[in-house]
């Protein structure tokens, strides 16, 4: 949570509902300023320049073993395909995503927050145990499906014309982009 009318919010409900919960900034987690470790994380990082990543990798250092994190994140670091260098924050997602018990669920992040994601957003659970099984549900494609496909490595999860719906998300948002161009 950032400081501010939101956080002063959060924390006054938590005070009278008299929650065991700790609030955390991400100046927080980036500061290296908490020095406890947690049963249980729920986070929706600032998307810019990558600080996702950042916080995702600092919070799961922070998860107890067996501990539970659930973020909600632009999916890029498990669906880029560009043979791109990978920096050494993606690496760690990555690997934390291959090596732990995790679901990821695509979802549509334009409905949900009314933005304009050219990718799909990641609802990440992961768990603090050791798995090299990844489960994936593609809600992006159909926001009904409950279908569940588990993967054995981080790369198949793009595999199986699953990213034509992001390239159709794309040309959705910039055929939405030119309609209001063209109107104004």
């Amino acid at each position: 949570v950032e400081k501010g009318p939101a956080f002063n919010t959060i924390s006054l409900l938590v005070n009278k509902l008299n929650l065991n919960v700790s609030l955390l900034t991400h100046d927080d987690l980036l500061e290296d300023k908490i020095n406890m470790t947690f049963d249980s994380i729920v986070m929706n990082p600032p998307y810019k320049s990558g600080l996702h990543i950042d916080l995702f990798n600092k919070a799961f250092d922070l998860l107890k073993s067996g501990g539970t994190m659930t973020c909600i994140h632009p999916s890029t670091p498990f669906i880029t395909r560009k043979p791109t260098k990978i920096d050494s924050k993606t690496k760690k997602i990555r690997e934390i995503i291959s090596t732990h018990k995790t679901e990821i669920k695509l979802v549509d992040g334009n409905k949900l927050f009314n933005a304009g994601f050219f990718a799909p957003l990641s609802i990440t659970n992961v768990q603090k145990i050791n798995s090299k099984s990844i489960n994936v549900i593609y809600q992006h494609i159909n926001e009904d499906s409950c279908e569940v496909h588990t993967y054995e490595s981080i790369d198949d999860i793009c595999k199986n014309n699953t990213i034509k719906p992001i390239v159709f998300i794309k040309n959705t948002i910039m055929q939405s982009v030119k309609v209001l161009l063209i109107h104004q």
